[in-house]
């Protein structure tokens, strides 16, 4: 007997730098969703924003009940914000979910987490900022011992786009302060842009 897994839906945002209609379009998406995991490239917030652990608390009270947040911090997120997200199990360092290894890099890149095995085709890599033959982009990922199957970006305000670099498929993450999004659609891999 063959047993099929449900697919599974990851929304996946980033740069949304408190932003109102990025809010209501997080809310909107929400109200009407399956996803099973929201994934976040970070700078959910923006520097000069004293009360960050505040604005993730309305972000988090906005996503379906009993569906796992995990983000990294962008160059935007305070130290205290990234303590508190540790401390709530927000913060994604290496975290194993639907048969697959999600690692995140957060800020601009120099925190690499020590993680418990090389990257293979059943890990997912999230980072703020781009890979470095990108504009802005600071990630090595030729460094790595293995290559993910896939990376996810944010950083650049920009569209939605995807390139192959090697074997992964590196996908930017639109900005959810434009009012985009990205939907991942497991086990087939599939890219859907939300706006």
């Amino acid at each position: 007997m063959v047993y099929l897994m449900r697919e599974k839906e990851i929304l996946l945002i980033s740069d949304l730098h408190d932003s109102v209609s990025g809010l209501r379009k997080l809310k909107e998406w929400c109200q009407n969703s399956t996803f099973d995991l929201v994934l976040s490239a970070g700078d959910l917030t923006s520097t000069p924003n004293p009360n960050q652990i505040k604005a993730l608390k309305t972000i988090l009270s906005l996503l379906p009940q009993n569906v796992p947040f995990l983000g990294i911090a962008g160059n935007n997120e305070r130290e205290e914000t990234i303590a508190w997200m540790k401390e709530q199990n927000l913060f994604l360092e290496e975290k194993k979910l639907f048969g697959l290894r999600f690692v995140g890099i957060s800020g601009w890149g120099e925190d690499i987490p020590q993680i418990s095995e090389p990257f293979d085709q059943k890990t997912i890599l999230i980072t703020h900022v781009p890979p470095k033959n990108f504009p802005r982009g600071r990630i090595e990922t030729e460094k790595f011992k293995n290559q993910p199957k896939m990376h996810f970006f944010g950083h650049l305000h920009h569209d939605f786009f995807e390139r192959k670099i090697g074997d992964i498929r590196v996908i930017h993450i639109p900005s959810l302060l434009l009012g985009k999004g990205l939907v991942l659609t497991l086990p087939n891999f599939k890219i859907k842009t939300l706006d």
